[in-house]
């Protein structure tokens, strides 16, 4: 199909028609026939109607440009995607429960975001990470029901996530490594049970503090986590961690693996009693006394191998 238009003159004047014109086949020869007259419709109408025709579909009206919502969504949505291919959402509790969303949210708000809980919350214009964990359209989460109050339920979920955690990536002569963080804290916490005041990694002194252990597999990937008080000593916490190990993750075989001040000899002792080995670095007092025993040379310790020692008066060490 397309569009003629046919000029007339009589008398002086000129009169227009304009057709919409289809070829067809008949008899062998090419015909021509009238589909619809469209003489009377505005100069930009006709054209748009010529446009489509050459371009072969129905006319699109021409609508002038408009501004859109610009929100983040793509970031958010690829993260839920890993997330949920990676079964987290599950882990975290079976059903798909409003506080399960929630804490999806905080997790993935946690990674594109940062910034504080109540900081999140106010993104619900900026970012659909809300609408897709489930929140209606331009409407703020309450920080107090959609944050907070999640966590209290995640929480509560805790040894059954590691539980989970350990079955998956924990077994029989796996390595495990095992170690200690602080967090300092602003303001006052007076009826803590865990804040206090204690050996500070982050050099923030005069600062109150809580202590972390965490808990991982060789390859690096977290299992457990224990928060303690903070003035808890690392090394006193190693046997609660290798008891839960053995008690709650059913894990016998295990090289615990932790540095100098984390397992000391006494630490050692205790853990090798439940079943364990353990890896870690040699005090420079063991050093010496290696090297006086003649146990040990100083051309071993060397970059280009890799050498084993047995003490012949501890065969196990």
């Amino acid at each position: 199909m397309y569009v003629e238009t046919n000029r007339l003159h009589r008398h002086g004047k000129t009169y227009r028609t304009v057709t919409v014109r289809e070829s067809f086949r008949a008899d062998g020869k090419v015909r021509h026939r009238t589909i619809a007259n469209i003489t009377d419709l505005p100069d930009h109408a006709i054209q748009a109607v010529q446009q489509a025709l050459r371009l072969g579909h129905a006319p699109t009206p021409a609508l002038p440009p408009q501004a859109g919502a610009s929100r983040e969504y793509g970031a958010s949505m690829a993260l839920l995607s890993i997330i949920r291919e990676l079964g987290l959402d599950q882990l975290i509790y079976s059903r798909k429960e409003p506080w399960r969303q929630d804490i999806l949210a905080l997790i993935v708000g946690r990674i594109v975001f940062q910034g504080s809980k109540l900081a999140l919350t106010g993104v619900y214009l900026d970012s659909a990470l809300w609408e897709l964990c489930g929140h209606p359209a331009g409407k703020r989460p309450d920080v107090e029901e959609h944050a907070y109050l999640p966590m209290d339920r995640l929480l509560e979920r805790q040894e059954s996530i590691q539980k989970q955690l350990a079955s998956k990536h924990l077994q029989d002569g796996c390595l495990v490594y095992y170690d200690m963080t602080s967090s300092y804290a602003e303001g006052d916490y007076e009826d803590s049970d865990l804040v206090a005041y204690g050996y500070n990694r982050d050099g923030k002194r005069g600062h109150e503090q809580i202590a972390v252990g965490l808990l991982t597999t060789a390859q690096g990937c977290p299992v457990a986590v224990r928060v303690f008080r903070g003035n808890t000593a690392d090394q006193t916490t190693v046997l609660e961690q290798a008891r839960i190990i053995c008690d709650e993750y059913g894990v016998k075989d295990v090289v615990f693996v932790g540095d100098r001040g984390m397992l000391t000899p006494k630490r050692i002792e205790e853990l090798h009693a439940l079943g364990y080995k353990t890896l870690t670095a040699l005090t420079h007092p063991q050093m010496r006394d290696l090297l006086q025993r003649k146990v040990v040379q100083l051309e071993l310790f060397n970059e280009q191998e890799c050498v084993g020692v047995v003490d012949p008066e501890v065969p196990g060490l």
